[in-house]
């Protein structure tokens, strides 16, 4: 129920994002989910969400700082 509600929302702040040229949009539930689009805790072997199910550990804050860093940099020449 609660990622139904989480894909809409990433739904809206996709297109919100794609309004503003100087906006970028890290698609973060598909980081964290199988190729269903499910939730998962781990991909690989690796942990990526805390036992709450919520938060991420440092494998997933990693995961996500890369797919951060991957969008900004060649905007900012740090390729």
């Amino acid at each position: 129920r609660l990622s139904g509600g989480l894909a809409r929302l990433n739904t809206v702040y996709a297109e919100a994002a794609a309004q503003h040229p100087q906006v970028s949009y890290v698609d973060a539930w598909g980081l964290f989910s199988d190729s269903d689009g499910g939730y998962v805790d781990e991909i690989d072997g690796v942990r990526l969400r805390r036992k709450d199910g919520v938060h991420l550990t440092i494998e997933g804050g990693n995961r996500l700082a890369e797919a951060v860093w991957d969008l900004i940099a060649p905007a900012w020449g740090l390729e």
